[in-house]
């Protein structure tokens, strides 16, 4: 019976284990905001919700370039940094999900990583991830193949976001903007 209430107990700890990874800040007369790796679904909880549902309900991706774009991206991961304190991350961020999401991306494929916004730790992570992908701006959306990284997105994209990820992913020539 005690392996039994031992299990039970490991059971319930097991879902809270992945809250760990995220946490919200909160500083006195500011906003909250959320710091190390997240899911879209903390996005969707008060008060990141405010930007991130109306973000998603009104960008609609463009139907003409879901399937290349499902074609393209269906051996590709990505890691996402953004600052739920950002104004490009609240325009960007649920816009880029949507459309990744729309385009067959399992959300397993995908690796958000919120970043810190306090003075001396301006756009850094918990685990110093931000300094391995040398970002600068937020958002960045990096695409990765096998682990290795054949493009980003700065900011914004510089045409659509459709037709940015197709010419990454088709490897035809594309700088992010502010060069690295």
């Amino acid at each position: 019976m005690k392996f039994l209430y031992t299990l039970a107990f490991f059971a319930f700890l097991l879902p809270l284990n992945g809250l760990e990874a995220q946490t919200e800040i909160k500083e006195a007369n500011r906003p909250a905001f959320l710091l190390g790796d997240i899911t879209p679904a903390d996005l969707e909880r008060s008060p990141y919700n405010a930007w991130f549902t109306s973000g998603q309900t009104n960008y609609r991706p463009q139907a003409a370039s879901l399937t290349p774009l499902k074609k393209s991206l269906r051996d590709l991961e990505f890691v996402l940094f953004l600052g739920t304190w950002c104004g490009d991350s609240k325009r960007e961020v649920p816009r880029m999900l949507k459309l990744l999401e729309a385009a067959g991306v399992s959300e397993n494929r995908i690796r958000l990583i919120a970043l810190d916004r306090r003075p001396g730790k301006y756009k850094t992570s918990p685990e110093g991830l931000e300094k391995n992908y040398n970002i600068k701006r937020v958002p960045t959306l990096i695409v990765l193949k096998k682990g290795r990284e054949i493009n980003r997105i700065i900011e914004r994209p510089w045409s659509t976001l459709e037709e940015d990820l197709l010419r990454i992913t088709r490897q035809e020539s594309y700088q992010a903007r502010y060069s690295r």
